[in-house]
């Protein structure tokens, strides 16, 4: 099975067919980021939130729900950080029930004087044990 990430959301091909997902705990809107972690699960970045699609089953990530969800990494098996258009980064600790937290106090700022606001953010790396954010 592949997953696509489309501009009208998530959708799986199984060999014969494309198919939506159209469950009510995806969000909505564009697809910006997919990652599938140690487990075998399916993280889902949108327009709108994040999803965890485990053995069909999909769950809306309530703490991340409205912000735009641009990257999803896992730098170890069980911890997962992504990254926010709005300036963000959440860390998820995936064993046991998930705990999903702010790495920061409050959103990155751009330093850009013609475009103020929340920086946002589109990439992560780990390098040399530290965090890298685009």
């Amino acid at each position: 099975m592949m997953w696509f990430g489309t501009e009208a959301g998530l959708a799986r091909f199984d060999g014969r067919r494309m198919q939506t997902i159209t469950d009510t705990q995806m969000p909505q809107g564009r697809v910006l980021s997919l990652l599938t972690d140690a487990s075998g699960a399916l993280w889902v970045g949108t327009d709108n939130g994040a999803a965890h699609i485990l053995n069909g089953r999909v769950d809306a990530i309530k703490e991340v729900q409205g912000q735009t969800i641009n990257a999803i990494i896992e730098p170890e098996a069980g911890r997962l950080l992504l990254a926010s258009e709005q300036g963000m980064v959440y860390e998820c600790h995936t064993n046991g029930p998930f705990q999903i937290k702010q790495l920061l106090d409050k959103p990155l700022e751009s330093a850009d004087r013609d475009h103020p606001g929340a920086l946002p953010l589109t990439s992560l790396t780990i390098a040399n044990s530290k965090l890298l954010v685009g």
